[in-house]
This record gives structure tokens, C-alpha cells and sequence, in this order.
């Protein structure tokens, strides 16, 4: 199971998970979902300094990004 799960098609882009994640796990990505935007990816080993903080999850207007707590 991954820690981080990211809905990129439902993504519209806007930024708000990278810029709210206290430990720079997020970035965006160079390919574009369904909706023609950049969508989030996690960094080259974001996933094991992920904090499971949930605050990318919280503040997605779009509900695109689930962050398991196992």
C-alpha cells in the first residue's frame, strides 16, 4: 500500500498541496492529466520523509490526494 495516493485526473492544479507541505514532499509533475494541468507527484524519496501530517490531503479543494495513516 502506498502511503501517499494521488488522484491525478481529478487534480485541476492549483498548487495548494505542494505549497502547504511542511516537508516538501509534493511537487508538480511535467505531464498533464485529462483536465490538460500539471498534477502533484511525491519527490525522489518524498514518500519516506512524509510525516503523515494529512495537511496536502486537507486542504485539496479537490479531494485528489489520500494519505494512509498505515
Amino acid at each position: 500500500m502506498r502511503l501517499i495516493r494521488i488522484k491525478a485526473d481529478a487534480c485541476k492544479g492549483c498548487g495548494i498541496c505542494v505549497a502547504f507541505c511542511p516537508v516538501k514532499v509534493l511537487e508538480m509533475s511535467g505531464g498533464l492529466n485529462v483536465r490538460g494541468v500539471h498534477f502533484p507527484v511525491t519527490v525522489e524519496n518524498g514518500v519516506s520523509k512524509c510525516t503523515k501530517c494529512r495537511i496536502c490531503m486537507i486542504h485539496c479543494p479537490d479531494f485528489a490526494i489520500v494519505v494512509d495513516q498505515e
